[in-house]
């Protein structure tokens, strides 16, 4: 998630370059994985 983070504040510093429009898109998959393991590490702690 931080490596998300990391990206999406990246692509937002180079969205006027174009790469970062890629970036940004990289950065919330990436996040979104990392929410979704958070959420499965969750639920098989709590079964």
């Amino acid at each position: 998630m931080a490596f998300g983070r990391l990206l999406l504040h990246y692509g937002l510093q180079t969205l006027q370059y174009g790469i970062g429009i890629v970036l940004v898109f990289l950065g919330l998959v990436v996040m979104a994985l990392g929410y979704m393991l958070l959420l499965i590490e969750l639920l098989i702690c709590w079964s």
